[in-house]
């Protein structure tokens, strides 16, 4: 019976052994690094003037082409001051008065001139009389000049107008609308919208520098989506220059085509990186294999 167990005990210590080194040497050579999709762009949509909300025109959910209206602010005083503007601009009446006070001008000045060549009038009254006309066309100018600046009011307030329609930066979706007609939009508190762009998503990995150093911008590699069973080829599209002190990691991004809507933003997404020469998931040499197998 002694003999027996005094048998079994080496034994056992070298099955447990063996079977330790097997496993350490399968996780050596192959590690899954985790990440998130996320969208390639979100965007908190700001308007660019304060005031008070008058409409919205999306919800979340929809989806929105660049330079769709998303919402816009009250805009009553504005229209007052554009409709003031236009009067002032249409009235014609001083334009009139000051242009025919400068023909006058110039008709009394030639009558001048003639009866001087008949010596009737003196060079002094020639003079003054150029002079009225000097002044006469002055303030010929001095109306053109306030025309001129009705009008870069009237382009000025129609900015402005504009400014209180927010449109959509890009194409995307709306993600959030936090305001609701009636709510004032001020200097500190001037998101109206978020949007964010998902044609296509980011992964975000943080590596050892050894195995951010084997990937290189532009490679693709093959990642797996365990909460919807499916594999996909990302490719790399940006690897941190500077290993992170603290961490010792190197942060890695990854991009995945999403065209066709078909991923969501947030799932989590394994990396499986091959270490030796198996190359499980960076060169995908058995395209078919099920993401099952890569999983932890």
């Amino acid at each position: 019976m002694n003999n027996r167990n005094s048998l079994l005990c080496p034994l056992g210590l070298l099955l447990f052994f063996t079977t330790t080194v097997v496993a350490d040497d399968a996780l050596s050579r192959t590690s899954i690094n985790e990440g998130f999709t996320e969208p390639e762009q979100t965007i908190r949509v700001a308007a660019s003037d304060v005031g008070v909300l008058a409409s919205v025109a999306v919800r979340e959910g929809d989806r929105v082409r660049a330079g769709d209206p998303l919402c816009s602010l009250d805009t009553r005083l504005l229209r007052a001051s554009l409709k003031a503007a236009q009067t002032r601009l249409a009235s014609e009446g001083k334009v009139n008065s000051v242009q025919a006070k400068l023909r006058f001008r110039k008709n009394h000045l030639d009558q001048i001139k003639a009866l001087r060549e008949k010596t009737h009038a003196s060079n002094l009254e020639v003079t003054d009389a150029e002079l009225e006309v000097d002044l006469a066309q002055a303030d010929l100018q001095i109306v053109l000049d306030e025309r001129r600046a009705i009008e870069a009011d009237l382009l000025k307030i129609q900015a402005q107008l504009d400014q209180r329609t927010i449109a959509a930066p890009i194409d995307g979706l709306v993600l959030e609308v936090p305001k609701q007609i009636g709510e004032a939009v001020t200097s500190s508190d001037s998101h109206v919208v978020t949007l964010v762009h998902l044609d296509r998503l980011r992964i975000r990995y943080f590596l050892t520098t050894a195995r951010a150093l084997r990937l290189t911008t532009g490679q693709q590699v093959f990642v797996s989506l365990p909460s919807i069973d499916k594999r996909a080829t990302a490719v790399v599209d940006f690897i941190s220059p500077v290993t992170d002190a603290n961490s010792g990691t190197v942060c890695v991004e990854l991009m995945l085509d999403n065209a066709d809507g078909k991923y969501r933003a947030g799932l989590r997404c394994l990396l499986h990186e091959s270490i030796g020469n198996e190359q499980i998931s960076l060169h995908a040499e058995n395209p078919n294999r099920s993401p099952s197998a890569y999983r932890r």
